[in-house]
C-alpha cells in the first residue's frame, strides 16, 4: 500500500497529539500519600501541628514549633491494584487503543526528606520533598487511552518545597515560601520520504517556583490541653512542554511542509486549601483537618496547524478538556497516643476521605476519579533521648501503613455497554527523624 503524502501529514499530527495530548496532568504521589510517616498514619490532618522536619509541606508556620534543628528521610512504597480501563469503540485509522496496564498496576516507591532549624534571627527555616522512583520516565498514551485523575505513573516527578516562618504576638506564626516545579521548551524536526525518515529532537528544561504559604496559632495551655489552629494555601500550576516541530513530507518532485506548535500539559498541580485543629492533651494528641483541591483549572494540551505555502494543509483549533472538572472536598482526622507503660513509644491512627472531582453528570470514558476512602496506622520509636535548653532530643525511627479504598464505579462504553473502574491501594512508608 502507497501511503500520499497528506496522509502521511495526517498521520503525523495524530500521532503528535495522540503522544502528547494524553491526560499528563495529574497531581503528585505527595499529595496522595503525605511525606512522611506520621503524616500518613494520622491521614495527612496535622495541619494545625505538622511534624516540625516536614513542616515546609504540610503547613511551614509549623517550622517555628520547635527551637532545636530536626531532620528527616524516609522511603515509601505503593502497591496500586486499580482495574483495567476499557475504551470505547474507536474508529481511528492509526493507533489501536491498549489499556496501558502498567500505568495503573505499576507500584509507586520513592524518598522524601525534610529538615528545620532556627535562622541567627528571629525567623525558621525549612524545606520538604520527594523523588520518585523512575521520576525521569516520561510516558505518553493515546488521547483516546481511558486513565485514572490520580495514582497513575505519570504522576511521579520531583518537588521541592523551601520556606521561612516566623513568630508573631499571641502565639501566631506565619510561613511562607516556593514550591519548585519544571517546564520545558523543545523543538521536534521531521522529514518523511517513500524510502526514508529523518529527524531530529531538542529539549531543554526549566524551573518554576509557586508560591503557598500557612498561619498557626497555639493557644495558652488550659487544663491540661492545648487547641491549635493552621492554615495552608498553595497556589495551582500547569507545568508545560511547548514543542514546536517542523514536519517535511514529500518525494522528489514535490514538498509539503508544515509547522506544529504543542502546548503540552505534562503535569498539573491543582491549588490546594486547608485548614485544621488539633488538640493536644497529656498523652493523645487529636487531629482534624478539611481540605479543597481545586482542579477547575485543569488544561489539556493545544495544538495549532499552520501552512507555509497553497499546497499545505493549513488551520488552528484547541483540543478542549474531555470533561469539566471540580473542585475536590477532603477530610482528614488522626490521633496520636503515647502510653505511659511504653517508655519513648508512639502510636498513630488516621482516616482520610477524598472526593472526587469528576462531575457525576459529565462522567467520560477517558478521565475518571473514583472517591476514596484511606485506614492508616503507625508507630514511632525514640532512641538516644537526650535534653537540650529544656526540650527534648532524639532520634527516632518510624513506620506507618495504610489501605485505600479506590470506589467501585461504572462508566459508559457507548451501545449500551458500561465499564468498571476502581481498586485498592496499599502503602507502607518507613523513616529516620533527627532532633539536636
Amino acid at each position: 500500500m502507497i501511503i500520499s503524502p497528506f496522509k502521511k501529514v495526517y498521520y503525523f499530527l495524530v500521532i503528535a497529539v495522540s503522544l502528547f495530548g494524553s491526560t499528563l496532568g495529574l497531581g503528585t504521589s505527595v499529595d496522595q500519600f503525605g511525606i512522611s510517616p506520621s503524616d500518613l498514619a494520622t491521614g495527612n490532618a496535622r495541619v494545625a501541628s505538622p511534624n516540625p522536619a516536614t513542616a515546609a509541606y504540610l503547613n511551614p508556620a509549623g517550622l517555628v514549633s520547635e527551637e532545636l534543628s530536626s531532620t528527616s528521610v524516609s522511603i515509601y512504597q505503593s502497591s496500586v491494584e486499580l482495574k483495567a480501563l476499557d475504551a470505547p469503540p474507536s474508529s481511528s485509522e492509526i493507533l489501536v487503543t491498549d489499556q496501558s496496564l502498567s500505568n495503573i498496576r505499576a507500584p509507586l516507591s520513592g524518598a522524601n526528606f525534610g529538615y528545620q532549624t532556627r535562622l541567627p534571627f528571629t525567623g525558621f527555616f525549612g524545606l520538604a520533598g520527594s523523588i520518585p522512583e523512575g521520576f525521569l520516565r516520561m510516558y505518553g498514551g493515546s488521547g483516546k487511552d481511558p486513565a485514572y485523575l490520580h495514582y497513575n505513573e505519570r504522576a511521579r516527578k520531583p518537588e521541592l518545597y523551601v520556606a521561612l516562618a516566623v513568630p508573631l504576638p499571641y502565639g501566631v506564626s506565619f510561613g511562607a515560601g516556593v514550591y519548585m516545579n519544571l517546564s520545558a521548551k523543545g523543538v521536534l524536526q521531521v522529514g518523511l520520504e517513500p524510502n526514508e525518515s529523518r529527524g531530529r529532537m531538542e529539549l531543554r528544561t526549566e524551573p518554576v517556583v509557586i508560591p503557598y504559604g500557612g498561619l498557626r496559632w497555639r493557644g495558652p495551655k488550659f487544663m491540661q490541653g492545648q487547641l491549635a489552629l493552621g492554615l495552608f494555601y498553595r497556589k495551582g500550576h500547569t507545568s508545560a512542554v511547548n514543542i514546536d516541530s517542523d514536519l517535511s513530507a514529500g518525494g522528489d518532485s514535490f514538498r509539503v511542509p508544515a509547522a506544529v506548535e504543542s502546548n503540552l500539559a505534562a503535569f498539573h498541580d491543582p491549588t490546594v486549601f486547608r485548614y485544621g485543629a488539633s488538640y493536644m492533651q497529656g498523652a493523645v494528641s487529636w487531629h482534624i483537618a478539611y481540605e479543597l483541591v481545586d482542579w477547575r483549572d485543569y488544561l489539556e494540551p493545544t495544538m495549532v496547524l499552520r501552512g507555509e505555502d497553497i499546497t499545505t494543509l493549513s488551520g488552528g483549533g484547541q483540543v478542549s478538556p474531555r470533561q469539566p472538572l471540580k473542585s475536590a472536598n477532603n477530610i482528614k482526622l488522626g490521633v496520636s497516643y503515647e502510653p505511659s507503660y511504653l517508655l519513648n513509644t508512639e502510636f498513630s491512627m488516621g482516616f482520610e476521605s477524598r472526593g472526587s472531582a469528576i462531575k457525576d453528570q459529565a462522567r467520560s470514558p477517558y478521565l475518571l476519579d473514583p472517591r476514596r476512602w484511606t485506614l492508616g496506622a503507625g508507630m514511632s520509636l525514640d532512641f538516644f533521648p537526650a535534653t537540650i535548653n529544656g526540650e527534648k532530643a532524639d532520634s527516632s525511627i518510624d513506620f506507618a501503613f495504610s489501605y485505600t479504598k479506590v470506589e467501585d464505579i461504572s462508566y459508559p462504553l457507548g451501545g449500551g455497554k458500561l465499564g468498571a473502574a476502581g481498586g485498592v491501594i496499599h502503602t507502607a512508608v518507613a523513616g529516620l527523624q533527627r532532633r539536636f
